[in-house]
């Protein structure tokens, strides 16, 4: 069992820890050849809060979007061709953020 004699020197054994992580993380993943130097990148990028607020504001846009289209049945060929081209985009942005996932 490991115990530090104050609280002073347990931060600094936590923080030594840490850099030492962080050390061998960018050791490790520069050592990685291109490819899964990108997929970890992607990974974080898709992990990140950011990005995850960006793909669940996406989803609840397309929510948004479908119960607009549901509450004009006979909106004319204009918002036909709005709801549409809307849907597209929505398809084009899911199948990115499958693509995404899957590497």
């Amino acid at each position: 069992l490991l115990r530090c004699s104050s609280q002073e020197d347990t931060e600094a054994w936590v923080a030594h820890l840490r850099l030492m992580s962080d050390a061998a993380k960018y050791t490790h993943e520069t050592s990685l050849h291109l490819g899964l130097r990108i997929k970890v990148s992607l990974d974080r990028f898709y992990h990140a809060w950011p990005s995850q607020a960006f793909w669940g504001l996406m989803i609840a846009a397309n929510f948004i979007c479908n119960i607009w289209e549901a509450q004009e049945p006979d909106g004319g060929a204009e918002l036909e061709s709005l709801f549409k081209n809307l849907d597209i985009l929505f398809t084009c942005i899911f199948s990115f953020e499958i693509v995404i996932s899957l590497l």
